[in-house]
């Protein structure tokens, strides 16, 4: 089952599932990203993608409220992605995979902050999953923030180099 404006993807979309679940979380939809072989290839995604213009040059926040189901053999989250004009040209991403959902969880709720670059051209947002299991998601929001929110995506790199002269252990 589709829902509109989203999309399937990933390096092995076809190991997964997306559609509408049954229940619901506060009141709201829930969408679920599952795999269904094993073992699954890689990683599956739903997302969808926006022009950049409205957004160029201001702090962006993507949130949601997640819950995984016995993830295994890899992870589940957000992912959040500024591309600029020309392919494969990533100016910002934030996938979570520092900080994954792995197991079986509660719900919990997350958020990706990315800057969007002056040459930005798309946005674009979701969930994947990586591994076997199930990732449920809801109460999506996407919104601008102000400078005063840190982003998260990593690592964070120091504005200049550090102990050039192997000094520090």
């Amino acid at each position: 089952m589709g829902l509109k404006h989203w999309w399937k993807t990933g390096a092995a979309p076809n190991d997964y599932e997306f559609g509408l679940a049954e229940d619901t979380f506060q009141g709201q939809p829930v969408a679920y990203l599952r795999s269904i072989v094993q073992p699954v290839r890689s990683f599956g995604a739903f997302c969808q993608t926006i022009a950049a213009e409205d957004y160029r040059g201001k702090r962006i926040r993507f949130s949601a409220a997640l819950k995984a189901t016995n993830v295994a053999d890899g992870w589940g989250g957000l992912l959040l992605r500024v591309d600029g004009p020309h392919l494969d040209e990533t100016l910002a991403i934030d996938t979570m995979e520092d900080r994954p959902l792995v197991g079986t969880t509660g719900w919990q709720q997350h958020a990706l902050v990315l800057d969007v670059a002056a040459a930005a051209a798309t946005i674009s947002f979701g969930a994947g999953l990586s591994g076997t299991g199930e990732l449920l998601v809801s109460k999506l929001a996407f919104e601008e923030v102000g400078s005063d929110v840190p982003v998260t995506a990593g690592p964070h790199r120091p504005r200049q180099p550090q102990n050039l002269d192997f000094s520090q252990t």
